[in-house]
């Protein structure tokens, strides 16, 4: 229902960024899915876990891919990773566009689910423009000032019907 109150208001993309890596029952994830497809702009988080021991090597059994079960992966638009690398004190200031797993079993490359939420939107530069450091990382720049937030709308609201749909036409809409 929050994705079709959403959707009927013309947002430019909609992330959703909860994951559902296990299917529930048939009815609601058939539900969810139509919604996300329906939509058409719906991206979803995949994260591309590339889980290292101490000497920097992947672990054997932990490292892999966790996404959506594949009825909702085949509905969304895109599917991005939600992957961040935090600086040494623990501030994440910079973010990989892409993924690639060091993993030789893992083939996977997948966008940030940011990058695919731009792209989605009409707000994204040629990928060769966006300036990157020597580890492929894109500093964050972060929107507004200090202290300056996004609005919040509640998900309760919009199911409810109290907030006019209008409100999210053309923006990108965040959930989670």
């Amino acid at each position: 229902e929050l994705i079709k109150k959403i959707a009927s208001g013309g947002p430019s993309a909609i992330g959703y960024d909860v994951n559902f890596p296990e299917q529930q029952d048939t009815q609601n994830d058939g539900a969810l899915a139509d919604a996300i497809r329906n939509a058409g702009n719906v991206i979803l988080p995949a994260e591309l876990r590339l889980l290292t021991g101490d000497n920097g090597r992947p672990v054997s059994d932990a490292s892999g891919t966790i996404q959506p079960i594949p009825l909702l992966a085949d509905a969304a638009a895109g599917l991005g990773h939600t992957n961040i690398t935090p600086d040494t004190d623990g501030v994440v200031r910079r973010l990989p566009l892409d993924v690639r797993s060091s993993d030789p079993r893992i083939s996977a490359t997948r966008p940030a689910f940011a990058e695919l939420l731009a792209m989605r939107a009409g707000r994204m530069p040629a990928y060769q423009a966006i300036p990157q450091d020597d580890r492929g990382l894109l500093r964050i720049n972060f929107s507004g000032h200090p202290g300056f937030t996004f609005p919040v709308i509640s998900a309760a609201d919009v199911i409810a019907g109290t907030v006019d749909p209008t409100r999210f036409t053309g923006r990108i809409v965040l959930v989670g």
